[in-house]
């Protein structure tokens, strides 16, 4: 199962990266994350999304458990803080599951 994490609000990381400031806790990389979450159980995968231009953190990225039950000891748990930043994670679910909806 995967999570998706992000660092803050959205609009605060926008615009402190217009800024020229890079408040993201993924600026400190894969190794942060895969440690702090390692500890709720098995991590298969940890991906952090970059923009293609600048290879700076976007903000977000996923991690992926081995064992479902590992999703539900992060979601059980009330905050998450990594590198004195507050965290949010929540269940990833693909695109394709989320049909387009047209008016």
């Amino acid at each position: 199962m995967v999570l998706l994490i992000t660092c803050g609000k959205a609009h605060v990381h926008n615009a402190c990266r217009k800024k020229g400031k890079n408040p993201c806790v993924f600026q400190n990389g894969l190794k942060s994350l895969r440690d702090y979450f390692s500890k709720f159980g098995e991590i298969t995968e940890v991906m952090v999304m970059k923009d293609p231009t600048t290879r700076r953190s976007r903000g977000f990225g996923f991690i992926t458990f081995g064992d479902p039950a590992s999703v539900d000891k992060v979601l059980a748990q009330a905050t998450h803080e990594l590198d004195g930043k507050k965290i949010d994670p929540k269940v990833a679910f693909p695109r394709r599951a989320h049909p387009k909806v047209s008016f």
